[in-house]
């Protein structure tokens, strides 16, 4: 009897993502779109069209059932590194997670400083309306942030090291989700008309700033990373000595309006403002002192906290605007005051904690600073 040849056999479940279809289908696209847009990149026409089409929607479908069934993992990333059923390059995990959690800055900042609960979310009808986003997809946003926020929202450490571990995301990334965390958490106001001008990015760079100086989510301390250093709020009420005692008030002001004095003349700023080198500083030392010192003071007050932005917008951005000023007289006069304000025996003492207000305030203020 005549043998058979040996046969061998292999049978392997890798996973291939067309990272285009991918793309897609984050996007909401139906199967028809996604088939429509595929063939416009495949330069292959040779195929008659029926049967291009039919492949091409094949494709899709299957492409679309892979990324429905990873899901699930991706809700939890590092499952989808410790699993066994879909193998998949961990290059390629990386992408998937990262496109996955890849934030649309249009549609986060909607919802930006709000609850991340239900009733948020009931509201995301009026937020697809005015970005032009499908439902899901911004649900997809919304849910992405919630689910961040419920998981770290315990967790003692650096805020953003536990983003990047728990849901394998790249650096940058991590950031922009921890001043969504770090916002709702406080519920800062970012809602208000006047801050419409403000994007996403905006926001990220002021919390950075207020996590970096203000939390102790940098350390390894026990504390929860995104709450404010109680202490530091509760010693921050003492600079209002600033503007409550009139002797100390008209020290600083002169020695703020002397060191910009100095400032102009080692300055390009100088020339016809030379002569009114006093002049543009002492006209608005009042209200924007009473304001920095008033925002300083009353940040203990959880409602402080919350019109942080708007405080600073109305109190100093705008009485700026208003003379005229543009970003680096806004900062000369910034860096004036704190300087000055440390020459006096009452906030020596103080010198720490004045730092770490009015440096991360000036950042603030010039970050959102739109001339």
């Amino acid at each position: 009897m005549e043998s058979l040849p040996d046969v061998d056999v292999f049978v392997g479940n890798i996973v291939s993502i067309d990272f285009a279809a991918y793309e897609l289908w984050l996007e909401q696209a139906e199967a028809e779109e996604a088939r429509d847009y595929l063939m416009k990149l495949d330069k292959d026409e040779h195929k008659e069209k029926e049967g291009r089409e039919f492949l091409f929607y094949s494709y899709v479908l299957d492409q679309f059932r892979i990324f429905g069934m990873l899901e699930p993992m991706l809700h939890y990333p590092t499952m989808l590194a410790n699993q066994m059923t879909y193998q998949i390059s961990m290059d390629s995990q990386k992408l998937v997670i990262s496109k996955y959690y890849a934030l649309d800055e249009v549609v986060v900042r909607e919802f930006l400083g709000k609850k991340l609960n239900k009733s948020t979310r009931r509201d995301l009808d009026e937020i697809c309306a005015k970005t032009q986003k499908k439902l899901k997809y911004c649900q997809r946003q919304f849910d992405n942030c919630r689910r961040i926020f419920k998981a770290v929202e315990d967790m003692s450490g650096s805020l953003v090291k536990n983003i990047q571990k728990h849901f394998q995301l790249p650096l940058s990334l991590s950031w922009d989700y921890a001043a969504v965390v770090f916002l709702a958490n406080h519920r800062f106001d970012c809602s208000k008309r006047k801050l419409s001008c403000l994007g996403f990015r905006d926001f990220v760079e002021c919390s950075k700033f207020l996590i970096e100086s203000w939390t102790h989510s940098q350390t390894d301390c026990t504390d929860l990373p995104q709450e404010i250093d109680p202490e530091f709020l509760h010693d921050l009420r003492s600079v209002k000595i600033l503007v409550s005692e009139q002797k100390l008030f008209d020290k600083h002001k002169n020695t703020t309006v002397n060191k910009a004095r100095e400032l102009l003349h080692l300055s390009e700023l100088k020339g016809s403002d030379e002569l009114a080198g006093t002049q543009w500083c002492e006209a608005s030392f009042r209200p924007l002192s009473r304001g920095i010192v008033g925002i300083a003071s009353c940040l203990y007050k959880s409602k402080e906290i919350r019109d942080y932005f708007i405080d600073i917008f109305e109190k100093v951005v705008e009485p700026c605007r208003t003379c005229g000023w543009d970003k680096e007289r806004v900062n000369m006069f910034l860096q004036c005051y704190a300087a000055a304000a440390k020459q006096l025996p009452q906030i020596e003492q103080l010198s720490l904690t004045w730092d770490k207000y009015i440096k991360t305030t000036t950042k603030c203020i010039l970050q959102i600073y739109k001339k």
